[in-house]
């Protein structure tokens, strides 16, 4: 499995993600697993690979110089799906342990306008056509939140998650 991060309707904009997930998820070269904290100091770790004119890097936490977070900028030439994989094309160590009482990840989200919409991925690295997004939205501006993203409800148009 790998996350992907994205968010709609808005051309540009910056998130700034701490991913303090919930579940547990494959990795790029090395072990990673849930939860994401961004803290590993290891190049490339996260292997964030953007997609759709995004752009991402890892950098010191503005809210908090002793954290580190993935910042991502939808930039002025970005596609309306652009966003950032976690986990690259390989994936994280481990699938995301899906059940009934186990469907939701928090992610810590800095974006400059509320009601701004995130949405999440997960997806098999080793077959895209298992895969499962959801959304939620910012409901603060220019502010660290944590969003809960309930993939039990996924998003209109995309499949259901497989427990």
């Amino acid at each position: 499995m790998y996350i992907r991060c994205t968010s709609k309707f808005m051309k540009k904009q910056l998130l700034i993600v701490s991913l303090s997930m919930l579940l547990s998820a494959f990795c790029f070269g090395q072990a990673m697993d849930l939860p994401v904290n961004f803290e590993n100091v290891t190049p490339n770790f996260y292997a964030l690979t953007d997609f759709g004119g995004n752009s991402s890097e890892i950098v010191v936490d503005p809210a908090d110089a002793i954290n580190t977070v993935a910042k991502y900028i939808k930039t002025a030439i970005a596609e309306l799906w652009a966003g950032t994989t976690v986990g690259g094309t390989v994936g994280f160590a481990n699938k995301v342990p899906f059940a009934a009482d186990s469907t939701k990840m928090s992610v810590r989200v800095w974006s400059p306008a509320a009601g701004t919409p995130v949405r999440l991925k997960v997806e098999d690295a080793s077959n895209a056509q298992i895969s499962v997004e959801t959304e939620a939205n910012t409901t603060v501006a220019s502010a660290l939140e944590t969003l809960v993203f309930d993939f039990s409800n996924q998003a209109t148009g995309t499949a259901d998650i497989k427990k």
